[in-house]
């Protein structure tokens, strides 16, 4: 498929809204949307599911979507359907969070872009990450289309350390210049809400990053809590991609603890692709309790509702880093949209929504005591899973449920193309 077919071809909308997995009546007036993202747009990365997801969305409510990536390594097809939303990736060689080398290359990304979204006649254009934020008056002054601009990863360059630190002034100066250009903002926790609209930005409105109905269980499942509450093995887990800074190594560490008191009852479900350069730290991190560990490698997310339903507890300790400080994960909503517990650290709004919900416990980050203290709670009181899974999958079917979503981002495309 050319790049030409994937945006240009007349492809059905998947069912109707009134059909199971849909949200309501189709729009009166369907729009051709583009979504431009700075990565290479595979199912395994952290933002997949966040804008494939929001792209299903649009979709379903009969818009034409199609998204725009980077081959960054020049390794992938330049066009691919995902969920049957064409993705076109322009060749353009990059490294993720790189340095200044990486200006010149970003300047090669934007034009690409650009180039696409001329061809392509677009009513509005999703503008993501800061790594293209500079396109966004490009979009607006060269090809007089409006622009959301969307920043669920607000600080991804806090990951920098040494001297390239001295650059993120200048970097989060330009997100602010740029930002406040968009005709929409569209993020994640209230505490990003505050830093937009602080900034000036017009229109800014938080659409989270709830699963979709082929990536969650709409029905309670009886009975799934069942042998846990008998004395049977109680599955902790986490889904998702496995690389260090994400608190992985403090779940570790805590579960080993955990094992050596509980090892006919503990068991850490773990599924994710393992990223290169930590396949074998990981491996001979996990050695000594490996018998009380499931693994499984890269899922799609469609595969979600099954890996869940092998978990009672989802444990989400996240490091208050300048990247995970202030947004509100995806795991939090997959957890409870799948009936299980959360235990996560209170990045983002998560302290106050695990507080007024009564999903889970919160853990103090970096602190393995507390993780200790949460997972050896509920296994010393197999009644309280069942219970607090209740609570948030209840939370899931109204408050955090997609069809929000969905309402939220048909809003704001309307009203910036007017």
């Amino acid at each position: 498929m050319t790049m030409t077919d994937a945006i240009n071809d007349d492809r059905p909308v998947v069912g109707t809204l009134d059909e199971p997995g849909q949200g309501g009546v189709r729009t009166d007036r369907p729009l051709r949307i583009a979504y431009c993202i700075s990565r290479t747009f595979e199912r395994f990365q952290g933002t997949y599911g966040r804008y494939c997801g929001q792209a299903r969305l649009l979709r379903d409510l009969g818009h034409d979507v199609t998204v725009f990536g980077v081959n960054r390594e020049m390794k992938l097809p330049a066009d691919e359907m995902h969920f049957g939303i064409p993705v076109h990736r322009v060749p353009v060689k990059s490294d993720s969070w790189g340095g200044p080398k990486n200006f010149l290359n970003f300047r090669k990304m934007h034009k690409a872009i650009l180039s696409c979204l001329r061809e392509g006649k677009f009513d509005a254009v999703k503008i993501i990450g800061q790594d293209l934020c500079p396109m966004i008056p490009m979009v607006q002054r060269s090809l007089r289309i409006p622009v959301i601009f969307d920043a669920h990863e607000p600080q991804i360059y806090g990951f920098w350390t040494g001297p390239r630190r001295a650059l993120l002034p200048i970097i989060y100066g330009l997100e602010k210049r740029y930002s406040r250009m968009a005709d929409a903002v569209q993020i994640t926790s209230n505490w990003q809400k505050n830093k937009y609209e602080t900034w000036g930005c017009t229109d800014v409105t938080i659409v989270g990053n709830q699963p979709l109905w082929d990536e969650r269980i709409e029905e309670w499942p009886a009975g799934k809590f069942d042998e846990a509450k008998s004395g049977g093995p109680v599955i902790f887990g986490r889904l998702g991609t496995v690389y260090k800074g994400t608190g992985l190594d403090e779940l570790l560490q805590a579960f080993a603890r955990v094992f050596e008191k509980y090892p006919d009852r503990a068991r850490l479900r773990m599924a994710g692709k393992v990223a290169e350069y930590y396949e074998e730290e990981f491996a001979r991190t996990i050695a000594p309790y490996k018998d009380g560990l499931i693994l499984t490698g890269a899922y799609n997310t469609t595969d979600m509702p099954q890996l869940y339903g092998e978990m009672h507890i989802s444990v989400l300790p996240y490091l208050m880093d300048a990247n995970f400080s202030h947004i509100n994960p995806s795991k939090f909503y997959d957890s409870i949209g799948n009936a299980c517990v959360v235990v996560m650290t209170p990045i983002g709004d998560m302290g106050e929504i695990l507080g007024r919900v009564h999903c889970g416990k919160t853990i103090d980050p970096g602190n393995i005591d507390t993780i200790v203290e949460a997972m050896s709670h509920y296994l010393e009181h197999p009644d309280a899973i069942e219970r607090d899974a209740r609570t948030g999958f209840d939370a899931s079917l109204g408050e955090f449920h997609w069809k929000a979503n969905q309402r939220q981002l048909e809003e704001t495309f309307q009203k910036i193309v007017g």
